[in-house]
């Protein structure tokens, strides 16, 4: 979260139905910087 932009994810509507054919399950960590008090 820098700048006031959030992180995210897309996936089209190809790889979406690839996942689906094969099965796959999706396990995604959005890890962000915390904004940090510097003591200024």
């Amino acid at each position: 979260m820098e700048g006031g932009q959030t992180p995210s994810l897309v996936f089209d509507l190809e790889t979406i139905q690839f996942a689906h054919r094969i099965r796959a399950e999706f396990d995604i960590d959005l890890y962000a910087n915390p904004y940090q008090d510097e003591g200024y």
